[in-house]
């Protein structure tokens, strides 16, 4: 039966190897001190122009966009103008006397206090027979041949 220890192997020994010697590099040829400075102004000169730029686009883009805002509220002044004009000139014309009074007339059939209108019914249909009552069939006869 198989033993439930682990099985353990014995690694070989290694043996230990030669030490790291680290070498000592040449010097490299730089750049001198005042042609650091140089290069260092120069970069420092590009990256202000570079910002200067990016500051420059951004504020052309905002002012088109205020541009354009600008106009779309004057266009919109314009037509509330002319809008409230539109008012004005109905409201006058509502407010006359005179308009009132032909509207009261000729659409709603009203007549001024005290005066008298005559009103036409045509003709009368109503018949009445010998004995003075009111006849039915004779009514509608007159009304059929109208």
């Amino acid at each position: 039966m198989p033993s439930a220890a682990r099985a353990y192997t014995a690694l070989p020994q290694r043996t230990r190897s030669t030490r790291v010697r680290v070498v000592p590099g040449r010097e490299s040829q730089s750049l001198s001190a005042g042609a650091r400075r140089a290069a260092l102004f120069i970069m420092l000169l590009v990256v202000a122009f570079a910002l200067l730029g990016f500051v420059r686009v951004g504020l052309t883009a905002a002012t088109v966009n205020t541009a354009v805002a600008t106009e779309s509220l004057s266009a919109q002044v314009d037509d509330m103008r002319s809008y409230a004009a539109s008012l004005e000139v109905q409201e006058s014309t509502l407010a006359n006397p005179a308009y009132v009074r032909s509207v009261a007339s000729e659409r709603l059939g009203m007549v001024m206090p005290g005066s008298s209108a005559v009103l036409d019914l045509g003709m009368d249909a109503v018949r009445y027979n010998d004995a003075g009552m009111l006849s039915l069939s004779s009514s509608l006869t007159a009304v059929s041949q109208g």
